[in-house]
């Protein structure tokens, strides 16, 4: 996390961790629960095991939270959806994440 030119926090990460946070955004909009790691994993073409490690780095941002049900558990709070607007997305780290 950096400081920006207001002096408030501003999260800079890869392109593909921010289409990951942007797709359950959109999916939770669209059908009102949160897709699995299946669904993520299917939708980018990569792994179940990648989707989870996605969002539990994700999580670990404070990003996205995890709810009580087993395989639907991801949920995002008023004040995260919001926030995946003002995200910026590091372009040297692109590749890596």
């Amino acid at each position: 996390m950096k400081k920006n030119k207001n002096g408030s926090d501003t999260i800079y990460f890869s392109e593909r961790k921010y289409k990951v946070l942007s797709f359950i955004k959109k999916f939770i909009d669209e059908y009102g629960w949160s897709p699995t790691f299946r669904e993520i994993g299917n939708h980018f073409n990569f792994s179940r095991a990648r989707a989870g490690k996605i969002c539990a780095e994700l999580h670990q941002m404070n990003l996205i939270n995890h709810g009580g049900s087993s395989h639907r558990k991801i949920r995002m709070t008023p004040a995260q959806t919001t926030q995946v607007r003002s995200l910026k997305i590091n372009r040297e780290y692109s590749s890596h994440g």
